[in-house]
């Protein structure tokens, strides 16, 4: 009888706290500001002929995002989002649907300078720019195959 008192508590402990954290907004320091107001700053944002721009900073944290369609293929979105997941410092957190934004955070305590960071993701972008020069259309389909993992989700 412990035994089932303890799993319905846990399980009911674990139920909320993920309920919880299933917010429709951003938060950091500063004001809450929800995904949607998010996804219009992005929307509203000056990318100046670049693939990236700062959207949102706060006390916390430093909101980027890319230009989905100036990527111009899979392979550089993957290639991008590879290079992003090793850095440590700069962190993928979405989307904006239907507007093909990916959506970046940085936490502010790494001191780096918003150009420093935009720089960051313009050399991930040169570098799959370059890999992607050097491959023909087979290595290209079979690279992303073998990466792409929200194909294989599907």
């Amino acid at each position: 009888m412990r035994f089932l008192v303890l799993f319905v508590l846990s399980f009911h402990c674990i139920f909320l706290s993920d309920s919880f954290s299933q917010q429709n907004y951003i938060q950091g320091n500063d004001n809450i500001i929800t995904v949607d107001e998010f996804t219009i700053l992005t929307e509203k944002a000056d990318f100046n002929g670049s693939i990236s721009s700062e959207i949102y900073r706060d006390k916390k944290s430093t909101y980027f995002a890319i230009d989905r369609i100036k990527l111009e293929s899979k392979y550089l979105e993957l290639r991008i989002l590879e290079q992003v997941y090793a850095d440590k410092v700069i962190v993928h957190i979405g989307h904006t649907e239907p507007h093909n934004f990916l959506l970046f955070v940085a936490d502010n305590i790494f001191n780096e300078e918003n150009g420093n960071l935009l720089d960051k993701l313009n050399t991930f972008y040169s570098v799959a720019l370059e890999e992607k020069s050097s491959m023909d259309e087979e290595q290209l389909t079979n690279w992303i195959n073998k990466h792409d993992k929200s194909a294989k989700v599907k």
